[in-house]
């Protein structure tokens, strides 16, 4: 009787286990779905300013940015640096 009973638990267990599986599989092909969806846009988008001659120029902006992000850190690390020597 007892053994009937684990085997009716881990009958249950084991279907809900396939269950939670079906679940996260589903999941991951939507999203896996959605995601190549988005590659596609940003692959349009990219040949859209590629054809327009506007990549070069939102390259250059972003290396600015980071250029001006270094900046801005390096002022940041050396007014933490100043701080700590004042007090």
């Amino acid at each position: 009787m007892e053994i009937e009973s684990k085997e009716s638990q881990l009958v249950g267990r084991l279907e809900e286990f396939e269950s939670k599986k079906k679940k996260f599989e589903d999941q991951l092909k939507e999203l896996v779905k959605e995601l190549e969806s988005k590659q596609k846009q940003c692959d349009g988008r990219v040949v859209e300013l590629v054809s327009k001659g506007q990549l070069k120029e939102l390259e250059s902006r972003e290396k600015k940015l980071e250029e001006q992000m270094e900046e801005f850190e390096s002022k940041e690390a050396l007014e933490g640096h100043k701080k700590e020597l004042e007090s």
